[in-house]
């Protein structure tokens, strides 16, 4: 007889508070100017401005804290309330999110009324990006596919082009070699959760014999916890010529031996 077990690998959470710089909770800053001049924090509000700073400005990255073979889901609230273009109508990853893992890489990005993923998927909608809005991102490394929510409602799925990175990271502010951006953020937290996964373990154990009549039997059990010293099982049985079991609840227990004694009445 077994017990089937279902055993739930652990989930990695991790959300910002904007009370403290991202710098004082885990994460690092990356920029070609100081954080001081991209980030501020007023309120529970991460105010960033890459305005005028020049490509490459200024970000924060959690690096080596995600699971490469486990999705993700990364939510955030915020609003970009101006734009510095790359180009006529594109601001790519002035203000955006980034997801690196070893296989794919992820990236969201907010502009003036749109949303880029993945460096070439625009999805229109009617969002005022100026607004603040709840985003929720989900993308799966196995396969490269992702899906994107705003305010609950989906409005987008796709396949990543992008390849991995040697490192897993998550970024996000100003991400873009290019473009600028200044916006605020308010909400900031991931989550990857393991699959279900299945495992056997055995609960008892039955040892049965053929018994003989007129003859008794003693089921003796040997293991570590009694220092490998023969033990009675049960009481004495006695045999009829059938055959006769006897049930070891083993579960938590370590290896044992077994062993039947027979005897005359």
């Amino acid at each position: 007889m077994e017990l089937f077990a279902l055993t739930v690998r652990g989930a990695t959470n991790f959300t910002l508070n904007f009370n403290a710089p991202p710098s004082a909770q885990g994460l690092t800053y990356v920029g070609s100017v100081s954080e001081s001049n991209v980030f501020s924090l007023s309120g529970g509000v991460l105010m960033q401005n890459s305005i005028g700073l020049g490509g490459g400005s200024g970000y924060y990255t959690l690096s080596g804290a995600i699971d490469s073979s486990l999705p993700l889901s990364l939510s955030f609230r915020g609003r970009v309330l101006q734009g510095e273009l790359e180009s006529a109508g594109y601001n790519a990853y002035g203000f955006g999110v980034q997801i690196d893992f070893l296989t794919h890489t992820f990236t969201i990005g907010l502009g003036a009324g749109q949303v880029n993923v993945d460096g070439s998927s625009f999805i229109s909608t009617s969002i005022d990006t100026s607004q603040f809005h709840d985003y929720l991102f989900t993308c799966w490394p196995g396969d490269g596919t992702w899906q994107f929510s705003v305010d609950g409602s989906l409005v987008g799925t796709g396949v990543t082009t992008r390849g991995g990175a040697a490192t897993p990271a998550v970024d996000f502010g100003d991400i873009t070699t290019g473009a600028n951006a200044r916006g605020e953020w308010t909400q900031f937290a991931f989550t990857q959760r393991g699959g279900p996964t299945v495992s056997a373990t055995v609960s008892c154990i039955d040892v049965c014999w053929d018994s003989i009549s007129n003859r008794v039997y003693q089921v003796q059990y040997q293991s570590e916890s009694t220092t490998n010293r023969w033990t009675d099982l049960g009481g004495w049985l006695s045999g009829n010529g059938s055959t006769k079991c006897i049930t070891d609840m083993t579960y938590g227990e370590p290896r044992r031996f077994y062993r039947v004694v027979e005897t005359h009445p």
